[in-house]
């Protein structure tokens, strides 16, 4: 082989390098792409055990029970689904994260127009017309948040599955339809006494423990409301083993409440309160 031929393979060689080089290139920055992509699932937080993110979310969630479904979106576990893939599979995982419900008076916008009347204005609508306009603007702003309220809870509740549910009712309606279907899961009641003595349900509360009745808003109950009340807890098919009964009108009303409540086998505790909803 003169030189000219070796200058020639070599300068072949040289290119085939330079374009297994541009390949390798090439495929290092995919790879590095990929490994930075999925850096997430190699991270001390992706090792921590569902079960045990579980019970970090759940320590995560409001202070408070009584904040309106519009808020509730703002807190845990609403706001761990717009964390990553792995903390919304893990939120979706566990029912009891959506366990606990409240219904309460400010899950529907209740405001108020004022009743005395406005000032004249020359050059602005008359006070009676600015009143209307007000009033229609207001209810239509009370519709559009409690159809969201309504189906926010419609969501958390069938993302609790088949957990035991921890219920708070203030305010019934539009949301105690929703409810119905899952009030057999409730473990943990706390209703007004005049909502729960017009309530009808198809399925046994199997799982009821705990009862808590607020009388503040009840007058005397009828002997028909005792009797309706009487058959709704016996269809409770486990022992009620707390029973808290809130109010200061409780007094007019306990000489006739169910002598289910009273069965000392079944009963662990009674407590009278003064406060309310």
């Amino acid at each position: 082989m003169n030189y000219e031929e070796k200058r020639a393979k070599l300068q072949n060689d040289i290119h085939n390098l330079k374009a297994r080089l541009q390949v390798a290139q090439k495929e290092l920055g995919i790879a590095q792409h990929e490994i930075d992509r999925h850096a997430a699932l190699i991270s001390p937080v992706r090792r921590i055990p569902p079960h045990l993110l579980r019970d970090i979310f759940a320590l995560a969630g409001p202070a408070t029970d009584t904040l309106p479904a519009n808020d509730m979106i703002l807190h845990a576990p609403w706001t761990m689904l717009k964390v990553c893939r792995h903390w919304t599979e893990v939120c979706f995982m566990y029912g009891s994260l959506w366990s606990h419900v409240v219904i309460s008076s400010s899950s529907r916008k209740m405001s108020h127009i004022g009743e005395l009347p406005l000032p004249e204005n020359p050059n602005g609508p008359p006070p009676n017309a600015l009143i209307a306009f007000e009033r229609e603007q207001d209810l239509a702003a009370s519709a559009n948040f409690t159809a969201r309220s309504a189906d926010l809870l419609e969501a958390q509740l069938q993302r609790s599955r088949d957990a035991d549910l921890f219920v708070r009712i203030c305010h019934a309606q539009p949301f105690l339809r929703t409810l119905l279907p899952h009030l057999h899961r409730v473990k943990d009641l706390t209703i007004p006494h005049h909502i729960l003595a017009d309530l009808h349900i198809f399925q046994p509360l199997s799982r009821l423990s705990f009862l808590d009745i607020d009388y503040s808003h009840s007058l005397e109950s009828t002997q028909e409301e005792t009797d309706h009340l009487q058959g709704l807890l016996e269809l409770s098919a486990h022992p009620i083993t707390s029973a808290t009964f809130n109010g200061s009108k409780f007094g007019l009303v306990r000489t006739r409440l169910p002598s289910y409540l009273y069965r000392p086998e079944l009963l662990t505790r009674i407590t009278v309160k003064s406060g309310g909803c």
